[in-house]
């Protein structure tokens, strides 16, 4: 109901344990959402026509086109167990000196994106931030896991040096590109899926060398060719479009693009083309 009532919170499966969503008025009777995530700082939603305000969580996710290998790998805990949560310590093994007192970001594969068998890339999350405790002298680094949005596990990726995890604010822009794409797959937070609907994420065959650009606003729609007149296979075809949803652009590579989806009249669904209605 929360979320059905307030079209600024994102997907709910992007919304992770520990994290609390507070709904209030401020002076002026303005309906203020403040979230303050299992991971990050504390940060004000609010709907602006220029832009969009992404999540800790959505702003901590990651398409890479190839495997990532980071600084290092999570190899267990200090305790017996298989899984870590806040609060616990971890042990990992690095490629690169740290220090004690360092934080560094915990990366967890969440999908492998695909175009029917071929794939395109690899989605992954910022699962934890953790702060070195100690260096031991046979290279194995002990780290105290300060937050996290999931257990951490054995062959998650530590990554030192990456940026802090806060919101991240998108400006729109209009798509300069003139190219057809299309929806080659669709991640609801959970898996892979066929169709997706508000703040899913629709990976498409457009990128950068197309004019795709991170906040370019590309529509998402059904192609229909029908006959003119359908008992004369002569007769002259026309294309039809159907407007199906909005998707933004979070991520843009050479030739495919991560988009967030911001509307959808439908589901949005693996096939569709994206572009610009005209």
């Amino acid at each position: 109901m929360i979320w059905a009532g307030n079209e600024q919170i994102t997907n709910p499966h992007f919304i992770y344990p520990g994290d609390k969503v507070i709904i209030g008025k401020d002076a002026n009777g303005r309906t203020v959402i403040r979230v303050e995530p299992a991971i990050g700082e504390p940060f004000e939603v609010s709907a602006k026509a220029d832009g969009f305000l992404l999540s800790p969580q959505l702003a901590g996710l990651k398409f890479s086109a190839t495997p990532l290998t980071g600084s290092g790998k999570v190899i267990g805990q200090h305790d017996i167990g298989t899984m870590a949560a806040k609060g616990d310590t971890v042990l990992l093994k690095l490629d690169t000196n740290v220090a004690v007192g360092q934080r560094l970001n915990i990366l967890a594969l969440e999908d492998t994106v695909k175009d029917g068998k071929t794939v395109l890339g690899y989605l992954y999350q910022t699962a934890a931030i953790v702060k070195v405790t100690k260096v031991n002298d046979n290279g194995l680094v002990e780290a105290e896991i300060k937050s996290a949005c999931r257990e951490i596990e054995k062959g998650q990726i530590a990554l030192v040096g990456a940026p802090a995890v806060t919101p991240k604010r998108i400006s729109f822009r209009n798509a300069e590109s003139t190219y057809r794409g299309e929806i080659l797959d669709i991640y609801d937070g959970v898996s892979s899926g066929i169709n997706g609907a508000r703040f899913d994420l629709a990976f498409i065959n457009l990128g950068r060398n197309q004019g795709a650009q991170t906040g370019s606003l590309l529509d998402a729609y059904k192609v229909t060719e029908i006959k003119e007149d359908p008992k004369d296979k002569q007769s002259p075809t026309l294309t039809a479009r159907e407007y199906k949803g909005l998707v933004m652009v979070l991520d843009a590579h050479e030739n495919t693009s991560m988009c967030l989806v911001l509307d959808s009249k439908d589901a949005i669904s693996k096939g569709l083309a994206v572009g610009t209605l005209r």
